[in-house]
């Protein structure tokens, strides 16, 4: 479950036991277009970026630092997030779901 700072759709984190973690929004599972958006935007901190591991819990809400260092890291992230959507858009299977269809062309890039 999800309950993070109000407006949050995502977070990626390290948890207090190493292990990366990417926590979604629950609700945005009625809406692939915007789940698959926040989805890689997530991906993209994943693969990119360093996290301090933080003893987080579901409900807890975090200090959000709006420094350049963090405005940097989210453009870059909505940047690349955005390349990797155009491409699954444009090659996904449309004989599959929308969602399933654009990973594949992702896991093929």
């Amino acid at each position: 479950r999800f309950k993070h700072n109000k407006g949050l759709y995502g977070c990626c984190r390290k948890d207090s036991s190493g292990l990366l973690t990417i926590d979604l929004e629950p609700s945005l599972q009625w809406n692939e277009e915007k789940f698959l958006r926040v989805f890689l935007h997530e991906v993209v901190h994943a693969k990119n970026h360093t996290f301090i591991p933080v003893a987080l819990e579901v409900s807890d809400n975090y200090k959000e630092v709006q420094d350049i260092g963090t405005q940097l890291r989210e453009a870059q992230a909505d940047n690349i997030a955005e390349v990797w959507l155009r491409f699954a858009e444009k090659n996904r299977d449309r004989a599959e779901p929308y969602f399933e269809g654009c990973l594949l062309s992702l896991l093929h890039y």
